[in-house]
C-alpha cells in the first residue's frame, strides 16, 4: 500500500471518529493525515467538545501522532475567514515556485493554519505569501517536509 492511500485511509478513520464522538463539530472540524500523522483543525464550542473529539483522535490506531489545533470558539470570522482562504489559495496558485494543491489552508479567526507536505524552501514561500496578506492576524505552520520513502513516492515534491 502506497504512503498516500495509507494517508487517506487514515484520514477517512480519523474523520469517522471524530463524527461519532462529536456529530455536531461535523462542518467545523476537518482532520488532515500526512506522513501518517494526524491533524484536527477547526474551533469548538467548549472544552467538554474538544477533549471528546481529541480522545476520538487519539484513539486512531495507525497515526504516528496527532496535533490539534482547535481553539474554543469565542467569535467566529465566518466570511471574512473564507474570503481569507480564497486569498491565499489565489496567491498560491499565482506564483509559479509553489505547488498549491499540495498546501491545506483553513483560517480560524483571522489566523491562517497551513498544512501539507512541502519541502523546506517551499514551506518560506507559502508562509510569506500568506503573511503579505494584511487581515491576517498569524500563522500556525504544521507544514512538514518529505520524509524519504514519501519524497520517493510523490514525484516532483521540493
Amino acid at each position: 500500500m502506497t504512503a498516500q492511500v495509507r494517508d487517506r485511509r487514515l484520514r477517512s478513520q480519523l474523520r469517522r471518529a471524530i463524527t461519532v464522538a462529536e456529530p455536531s463539530e461535523i462542518f467545523n472540524v476537518s482532520a488532515y493525515v500526512f506522513m501518517e500523522c494526524g491533524y484536527v483543525v477547526g474551533a469548538v464550542q467548549d472544552a467538554d467538545i474538544y477533549h471528546r473529539v481529541e480522545a476520538a483522535a487519539r484513539g486512531v490506531t495507525g497515526l504516528r501522532r496527532v496535533t490539534l489545533h482547535l481553539p474554543i470558539a469565542v467569535t467566529s470570522g465566518g466570511d471574512n475567514d473564507l474570503m481569507l482562504v480564497a486569498e491565499i489559495k489565489a496567491r498560491l496558485t499565482a506564483r509559479h515556485d509553489v505547488v498549491q494543491s499540495r498546501v491545506s489552508v483553513r483560517v480560524l479567526n483571522a489566523r491562517a493554519v497551513l498544512l501539507g507536505v512541502v519541502g523546506h524552501e517551499e514551506q518560506a514561500r507559502v508562509i510569506e505569501e500568506t503573511e503579505k496578506i494584511d487581515a491576517i492576524a498569524g500563522v500556525d505552520n504544521f507544514m512538514l517536509s518529505p520524509e524519504e520513502g514519501y519524497a520517493r513516492l510523490r514525484l516532483g515534491v521540493r
